[in-house]
């Protein structure tokens, strides 16, 4: 079958591997090249994102870390393809809520953020969002840690979460930072 190939298109049989041999090689470089042009653009998102998060100057003494999520790849909705998920870092800090904001705002600010939203203005949990001039976002989610505590210890002991009479202000403070390159969302 080879042969009558090769006789068909006037190639040697060595020829013929040779030139196979060559699209194969070209055809592998290119699905490399594309394959690290996307690693490396993650890599510099994951980067920048660690770069924001580490522009707070949060004092891990004050600011004890208590999860993250950070990732350099765009993950979009599955269900809305023009909004992506945010990396985040959780934090618990031994102050009350408006202390604790008061400090953040400030940390975000002086990292270069402008404020412009604030979604929830009236709800026991305090959620800024914040844009830099390159268009990244940064929301900062501050609570009561004890009365989320207690409204989550209620809830799955299936008792009534509206008899929580914890102060929305006291301490602990539980903190949730997120940070989305892309889009306003979370």
């Amino acid at each position: 079958m080879a042969k009558k190939i090769n006789k068909k298109l006037g190639l040697k049989p060595k020829q013929f591997l040779f030139d196979l041999l060559i699209v194969a090689v070209v055809v592998m470089s290119v699905i490399t090249a594309i394959t690290f042009a996307s690693l490396t653009n993650d890599i510099s998102r994951k980067a920048r994102i660690i770069e924001i998060f580490s522009s707070l100057k949060l004092e891990p003494q004050t600011y004890n870390a208590t999860g993250e999520s950070i990732f350099g790849d765009k993950r979009v909705y599955s269900w809305d393809s023009s909004r992506s998920y945010a990396s985040y870092r959780s934090y618990v800090r031994a102050s009350d809520v408006k202390t604790t904001v008061d400090d953040l705002k400030k940390a975000v600010t002086d990292a270069g953020f402008v404020f412009i939203d604030n979604p929830y203005p009236n709800s026991t949990t305090t959620e800024l969002v914040y844009q830099s001039t390159k268009n990244e976002y940064l929301k900062m989610s501050v609570s009561s840690k004890s009365r989320d505590d207690a409204w989550f210890n209620a809830a799955m002991m299936e008792r009534l979460t509206d008899k929580i009479d914890i102060d929305p202000n006291a301490g602990p403070t539980s903190i949730r930072i997120y940070v989305n390159l892309d889009d306003n969302n979370y």
